[in-house]
């Protein structure tokens, strides 16, 4: 699969192209998946308030842009190391896994609702956590595509004029996913289900999360 992306990485005009299909590729592993389902449960809060929904997609977006680039820039600073020349990034992504999934199970609490109600509209509304919950995931998922994305692929397109921005390409990528499903929902009238079991389904991916850490540090 990295020697198609390398062929169409070739060719200036297909490079857009192959970073929205490597992201596609990317989203049939596990971690992400786990990490789709949780921005498709956490941003689908209220479907009929289309300000509300689109304003914390586009943030939740805005932060996997953010933490994607700042990894990419870091380990470009760093000269593109190999994964074998990080011995600890299994580790690392099975405490990223562990810590965010706890701080996002502990943001489920009723008490922490309660007091998420007496905060300003910015933050009682889920903007800034769905900014947050986008940084948040793009960076513990992140060790995941170490292989697709800071492989061949970014060795051939950083040195272009077009490579400082395939970055936020990638985690557009990512999302595209997330949107489909949630035109699934809509066509489907699903949004009472979906609001009915939502707070229960989000519990148990924030457990899976954490589980799924442990998973990555000792197996």
């Amino acid at each position: 699969m990295s020697e198609l992306f390398l062929q169409l990485s070739q060719d200036s005009s297909t490079t857009f192209f192959s970073v929205i299909l490597l992201a596609l590729a990317c989203t049939l592993t596990i971690s992400q998946l786990l990490g789709n389902c949780i921005a498709i449960f956490y941003i689908g809060e209220d479907f009929s308030n289309q300000k509300k929904f689109w304003g914390r997609a586009g943030l939740f977006i805005f932060g996997q842009m953010i933490a994607m680039s700042t990894i990419v820039f870091i380990l470009w600073a760093l000269q593109l190391p190999s994964k074998d020349e990080l011995p600890l990034l299994p580790l690392l992504t099975g405490l990223a896994f562990i810590f965010v999934g706890l701080i996002l199970l502990v943001s489920t609490h009723k008490r922490v609702q309660n007091f998420k109600q007496q905060l300003p509209a910015f933050i009682r509304d889920g903007y800034l956590s769905s900014l947050f919950i986008g940084v948040l995931l793009a960076s513990s998922l992140f060790a995941n595509h170490f292989t697709f994305f800071v492989g061949d692929l970014m060795q051939q397109v950083l040195g272009s004029k077009v490579g400082s921005t395939l970055p936020s390409l990638f985690a557009v990528g990512l999302f595209l996913p997330i949107l489909f499903v949630f035109f699934l929902i809509w066509v489907s009238r699903l949004t009472k289900w979906f609001y009915q079991y939502r707070l229960i389904v989000l519990k148990i991916l924030f457990i899976s999360m954490i589980f799924l850490g442990f998973w990555m540090i000792f197996c």
